[in-house]
């Protein structure tokens, strides 16, 4: 199961979250027992995407975010909305923020951004890139909400400003991941 996740492109804290989630519910016998009318198989790949999708349910209910009419109302000082929709594309091309697909459109995390000064916190921006957040917006967004243990329990999201969180996110290359 761990590796279909990691070769489904899954990031490690979710892989290591759904593989946790998954061996809590592994007493089949009397899973089945429980159920009502005939037992039925369940595939794994199908409570993983089940997993999955509650996650991001949960992350859109417990996160602040904006759409993209909104990015481009707190980043409009920079210049024309053109020019403004060009920027944020290029910000979720070179990682330096989350932006989670829905639909045909990007839902962007609001504590990545300073709505007084118009722009990208460059903290959190050194943070997504280290994070790779391109390549797994979700993984990332793990990360900003796990409490780091080596950061005293503390959650990256509440701090988006501390420096303290480039080596933090960087030190998850040297712990393999």
């Amino acid at each position: 199961m761990k590796a279909a996740l990691v070769g489904a492109g899954y990031a490690p804290a979710v892989v290591s979250e759904v593989t946790a989630y998954l061996s809590l519910v592994d007493d089949r016998e009397r899973r089945v027992s429980a159920l009502a009318g005939e037992p039925r198989l369940v595939e794994p790949e199908s409570l993983a995407q089940s997993y999955a999708a509650s996650f991001h349910r949960e992350i859109f209910d417990s996160v602040e975010m904006l759409d993209s009419g909104a990015l481009i109302r707190l980043l409009e000082p920079l210049g024309g909305v053109s020019e403004v929709r060009s920027y944020t594309k290029r910000l979720r091309d070179s990682s330096e923020v989350i932006a989670l697909k829905t639909g045909r459109t990007y839902a962007y995390p609001s504590f990545q951004f300073d709505a007084a000064q118009h722009r990208l916190r460059p903290t959190v921006a050194q943070v997504n890139r280290a994070l790779l957040a391109s390549k797994d917006p979700w993984g990332a967004m793990a990360w900003w909400l796990s409490e780091n243990q080596r950061w005293q329990g503390r959650r990256p999201i509440d701090y988006p400003d501390d420096a303290h969180l480039v080596a933090l996110a960087e030190a998850l290359s040297d712990d393999g991941f």
